[in-house]
């Protein structure tokens, strides 16, 4: 009898092993069809069969294989323990020191919201002194370099870029032909309807800078949340984007936290800019220069021939 009994245990602990299994995959393939941004491009009959026999390999096999199939150079997932399973994303920079290089963060969605708003306010506050500090010399044009911002969160970004934007539209996130925009009004910074710059600072920044010319500079480390920065910029017309075509991570994500405690990154709508242009598969400068050398010269020229009092 005792062995009739463990027997039946055992059996029924393999039986809820395997619903919950079936209701996590489930759940992360109805997901993955319902949200990702190239989903009317996908054979969805076809790949949840392969997807479900990968499932009988590992959960790791089926998530990699799913999540090439989905080929978003954006999406990633990890595991509750902050095992990475699948990305081709680069990493994150350290936060930078000069207004140019401290356009990347490692702080996007940290768990400890305080620590979320202070490190946000402190990189807001650091590129605000930075600004202030060389309008003392009255520049005729301003240089942004986004050479070294691989992404992070956006919105202290554009938040501390507030004073060289005009009010209205800066930019888009596209999905299935619904466009959420970007937006500057009164000092803050918005997404739809959404003040994003209140998660990072209490009071608007208000001040606007009279601009002659904006070089933008990027090159290929420039991805995701940089992209976005330069993309808004673009909303301006007097802009001008030197350098190297930018990495190609130019959509933006959603984050699902999944019942079994992981979470998914899933790329889920385009980045465009005011005029609704996508910049697929990178942002591509207006001039093609590599070297900071042979940059800083030709701004110089560029200077010289158009500038006038």
């Amino acid at each position: 009898m005792k062995y009739y009994i463990t027997f039946i245990i055992i059996l029924s602990f393999q039986h809820s092993l395997y619903s919950q299994n079936n209701d996590f995959y489930r759940e992360y393939f109805s997901i993955l069809k319902e949200n990702t941004i190239n989903k009317d491009k996908i054979d969805w009959i076809d790949f949840e069969k392969k997807f479900y026999e990968k499932t009988k390999i590992s959960k790791d096999s089926a998530i990699q294989f799913s999540l090439k199939i989905i080929n978003n150079r954006h999406t990633s997932y990890h595991t509750k323990e902050g095992k990475i399973i699948y990305s081709s994303n680069k990493p994150y920079l350290e936060l930078g020191d000069s207004i140019g290089k401290s356009f990347v963060g490692a702080y996007s969605n940290p768990e400890d919201k305080n620590l979320f708003k202070s490190k946000g306010e402190e990189y807001i506050n650091k590129i605000q002194k930075s600004i202030i500090k060389q309008l003392e010399n009255k520049p005729k044009y301003w240089i942004i370099d986004l050479r070294s911002n691989t992404g992070g969160n956006m919105w202290p970004m554009l938040t501390a870029l507030l004073p060289f934007y005009e009010n209205g539209d800066i930019g888009y996130f596209e999905n299935e032909s619904e466009y959420i925009p970007w937006s500057k009004k009164n000092g803050y910074i918005f997404s739809g309807d959404f003040n994003q710059s209140k998660n990072f600072i209490d009071s608007p920044i208000k001040y606007n800078l009279n601009l002659k010319y904006i070089f933008v500079l990027i090159n290929e480390r420039t991805s995701s949340s940089g992209e976005a920065v330069a993309i808004s910029l673009r909303s301006l017309k007097n802009v001008i984007l030197i350098g190297s075509e930018s990495g190609g991570f130019t959509t933006g994500n959603a984050t699902y936290k999944l019942s079994n405690g992981d979470t998914l990154i899933l790329t889920a709508n385009y980045m465009v800019d005011k005029y609704k242009n996508r910049y697929l598969p990178s942002i591509k400068p207006d001039y093609e220069i590599f070297k900071t050398t042979e940059i800083e010269q030709f701004i110089l020229k560029y200077i010289h021939d158009h500038y006038k009092e």
